[in-house]
């Protein structure tokens, strides 16, 4: 940082992937204030960013396997699969999501492996 200090008014940061990027990009940005380095931007990479896209979903999905559903008249997909009727909308469900993966929209890459989230209700 005292060498950023003497050599930048500004500068450009990337951040890293991994546990506990945001804590460590927060901390390293207010370290540079501190002493008055301006950030411009916080860059991440195309790579770092597919990776933080499909950890985000893996943690969404997962989670949302075990969420009473309204669409499941309130039961969780992991549930809803003991019954062929409500197996056929959570099926359903999970192929609206693979069609509409928040980083193929980002980034043009899947984002998630889908048959993850199918094998752990169930399907």
């Amino acid at each position: 940082v005292k060498t950023l200090e003497a050599q930048a008014s500004a500068l450009l940061a990337q951040a890293r992937t991994g546990l506990g990027t945001l804590n460590h990009t927060g901390l390293s940005l207010e370290a540079l204030a501190r002493r008055h380095v301006s950030v411009r931007a916080v860059v991440v990479t195309p790579d770092a960013e597919q990776k933080l896209l499909t950890a985000f979903l893996e943690s969404i999905y997962l989670e949302w396997a075990d969420r009473p559903s309204p669409s499941l008249n309130g039961q969780t997909p992991r549930h809803a699969m003991h019954a062929a009727d409500s197996r056929a909308k959570v099926a359903a469900l999970i192929e609206a999501l693979e069609r509409n993966d928040l980083a193929t929209r980002r980034t043009g890459k899947t984002g998630y492996d889908y048959n993850r989230l199918r094998a752990h209700v169930g399907l």
